[in-house]
């Protein structure tokens, strides 16, 4: 499994919603893959129950860039919001086709839309890729997130937001290309090139998801 988004987990601003709300991946997949589940740091609902919904959107592109189309999302089962104490929310969303550097928006919002989602964001800070065009809020009162994000405007928060997926091992064919193996067991690193009579593969940890590109 892997990461994307911004895992660091903010706790120096504060903020209240209860509508849609778009942010910014902070950092792009690694690699293609299948993602699972997208999670929400340092949030919480004051009273009641609740859980959070969430959803995958591309990114137009533009100067400075905004959310676009909508690309997964789910209408229920979202993981359970703590209450009264700000704490990690994950909630399982699949996308089967998350490409290697593309940058993604994450959206958010409670599944009843009376409750208010209390959360701390960053504004500034080490390895933060905005100025103004991090959060994208339209305060319009949905029920379902929209095909489309439109209409909205662009802020400085970054909310403790990243995804989880599984990487497929896109990008160039390790088989085919000068890689290095980066040995887990003893550090003896190994650089290969293929050959015509046979695939060289480490007789322990000989994964794919161990070799990188040579420089």
């Amino acid at each position: 499994m892997a990461t994307f988004g911004y895992t660091t987990a903010p706790s120096a601003n504060g903020d209240t919603n209860n509508y849609v709300m778009w942010f910014k991946a902070q950092s792009a997949p690694a690699s293609n893959g299948a993602l699972t589940s997208i999670t929400m740091q340092n949030c919480t609902i004051v009273s009641g129950t609740d859980t959070l919904l969430v959803a995958l959107y591309s990114d137009d592109g533009g100067s400075p860039s905004h959310p676009a189309n909508l690309l997964a999302s789910i209408s229920s089962g979202g993981g359970a919001i703590s209450v009264g104490n700000y704490g990690n929310t994950t909630s399982n969303l699949s996308y089967a086709s998350l490409t290697a550097g593309a940058q993604y928006w994450f959206a958010v919002m409670t599944s009843t839309y009376s409750n208010i989602l209390y959360y701390y964001f960053d504004s500034s800070g080490t390895g933060i890729n905005f100025t103004t065009n991090s959060f994208y809020y339209s305060g319009a009162a949905v029920s379902a997130f929209p095909a489309t994000a439109s209409g909205g405007t662009l802020y400085s928060e970054c909310a403790g937001l990243y995804a989880t997926y599984t990487p497929s091992g896109g990008g160039a064919d390790w088989r085919k290309e000068g890689y290095w193996w980066d040995n887990p067991y003893n550090g003896r690193n190994r650089y290969w090139r293929p050959r015509k009579s046979s695939i060289f593969r480490p007789k322990r940890g000989g994964s794919p998801d161990l070799w990188r590109k040579a420089a």
